[in-house]
């Protein structure tokens, strides 16, 4: 019996994983989407859920072996944008850089409430969408805009009509062949003091390119 007791004692004293709340989860997750868009690179980050496009399916090695064969048993298994919320599934079909580059793939950023999505795309490109938070978005849209000043973003453009709230900022990364290299950054957000957790509360389209090719701002979505 004190066996028993010892080990259902040694169960209780075992730490409970609790995912952080959304304002740690946004800015890891922000910046994971803006180095996306300007490398049209990614790694998935530790921690978080993966969900590839419908269709997809990884370029292995021809000829059989124990690696391809366990590579291909373990993307089998992976979850799809069929299997990510409707509302999420919606807002990639609809979003902007849909129209340009094709997703390839989607990260769950998961906080105690709330969710971070970020849509990486086969193209210098990444959307960000934060959903399902009881809490209002507006003071971490905010706390972001301030992260990203002292990063070296710039704004030029805002916005601040009711419901949402907008701001467009821009970091240069310059490389040797491209010295007007940049990333824009398109923030949309709910400015109220309303959650609204079953909508999206906070969107980023990143977009990285020269300076002269990044088209126009897009107008703010209704």
């Amino acid at each position: 019996m004190f066996a028993v007791a010892a080990m259902i004692g040694g169960l209780a004293a075992l730490p409970v994983s609790i995912a952080p709340p959304l304002a740690e989860v946004l800015p890891r997750a922000a910046a994971f989407c803006a180095a996306a868009a300007e490398t049209d690179s990614w790694r998935n980050p530790d921690g978080t859920d993966t969900y590839v496009s419908d269709g997809w399916a990884p370029k292995l090695p021809s000829g059989p072996s124990r690696t391809n064969a366990k590579s291909a048993k373990a993307f089998a298994g992976m979850a799809t944008f069929s299997d990510m919320p409707v509302l999420i599934q919606r807002a990639v079909a609809t979003g902007r850089s849909h129209s340009a580059f094709k997703p390839s793939a989607a990260i769950r950023f998961s906080a105690a409430s709330g969710s971070a999505w970020a849509i990486v795309y086969s193209g210098t490109a990444c959307d960000l969408y934060v959903t399902g938070s009881v809490e209002p978005v507006a003071p971490l849209a905010e706390a972001l805009l301030i992260k990203f000043a002292d990063e070296g973003w710039r704004t030029v453009g805002s916005t601040d009509t009711t419901p949402f709230a907008r701001r467009v900022m821009i970091h240069s990364a310059p490389k040797p062949d491209k010295p007007r290299f940049a990333t824009r950054a398109s923030i949309q957000w709910l400015g109220t003091a309303v959650a609204k957790p079953d909508g999206i509360q906070l969107e980023i389209n990143y977009l990285a390119a020269d300076l002269a090719d990044i088209p126009p701002t897009p107008p703010a979505k209704p």
